[in-house]
């Protein structure tokens, strides 16, 4: 069946150098959509993010965490926290535009970890273990900072062209479906098949892609709609633009003639 989102927001991301273990590196040139997936088949959450800004192959996933039950989530100040992945070594670290986003991304974590740890059938713990200052409390500046830096530096939105932006944008929508079709059988067909090793890796890749294709597609979606509005719009606003040119031409009409009667007026 493979992954279902569960929840996305919006916060840019972060990580800590793996050299010198205090020094968080922006991982993301502005705030991205980080989502929580659940696989039923394998009972697991995954917490992933996409930045399709990234010229850099490798930054284009800077979040790609497996939750286990040994997991916590940190809240270092009111708009910035952090959790460690000790599958992967990582240490990632989310900077939102405001607390109550990352009160929500809180909760939503607690929930999964709850779930994992039942899944596990552990001893449930409690799963609001949220600390504030503690140990990280001296690098609350330096998370803030970073973050107000990438925001302010985020850019306004594109302009929206003709026609010939509709037909071109539809046509990569076809064929990011197609493309999606394709790794969709393909992970079907690999999980209908025995599961060596290399058969996971490969799921787990195709999975990823997917998530960027879909991720893709629902951007093109939104682009061709506001198209489209854009286009049915243009009719009425040139009627209403050539009706202003005839009221300013029989204005002018109007006002040449006022001129001519009061010249004559004037040689008598």
């Amino acid at each position: 069946m493979g992954e279902s989102p569960i929840y996305t927001c919006t916060a840019h991301v972060f990580t800590i150098d793996p050299k010198t273990k205090k020094t968080w590196l922006p991982a993301s040139n502005q705030g991205i959509k980080v989502s929580f997936f659940f696989d039923k088949s394998r009972e697991q959450y995954r917490i992933l993010s996409i930045d399709d800004t990234a010229q850099d192959p490798t930054r284009k996933m800077p979040i790609n965490s497996i939750m286990t039950e040994k997991m916590s989530f940190k809240k270092t100040s009111q708009k910035f926290g952090q959790w460690a992945d000790t599958n992967s070594g990582t240490v990632y670290g989310l900077g939102f535009t405001n607390e109550a986003e990352l009160d929500r991304f809180v909760e939503q974590f607690c929930q999964a970890l709850d779930h994992t740890r039942r899944l596990r059938k552990q001893q449930p713990q409690p799963s609001h273990q949220v600390f504030g200052g503690g140990g990280g409390g001296s690098l609350s500046a330096e998370y803030e900072q970073p973050m107000q830096q990438q925001h302010s530096q985020s850019g306004g939105e594109n302009s929206l062209g003709s026609s010939d932006d509709v037909e071109r944008l539809a046509a990569q929508l076809q064929q990011a479906n197609l493309n999606m079709q394709k790794l969709e059988r393909e992970n079907q067909a690999l999980r209908a098949g025995a599961r060596a090793p290399e058969s996971d890796a490969r799921v787990a890749q195709l999975e990823k892609e997917n998530f960027m294709l879909k991720t893709r597609i629902k951007q093109l979606e939104d682009t061709v709609t506001q198209l489209d509005q854009q286009l049915k719009d243009a009719p009425a606003l040139a009627s209403e633009l050539q009706r202003r040119l005839h009221e300013a031409g029989d204005l002018a009409a109007q006002l040449v003639k006022s001129t001519a009667a009061g010249g004559g007026h004037g040689k008598y």
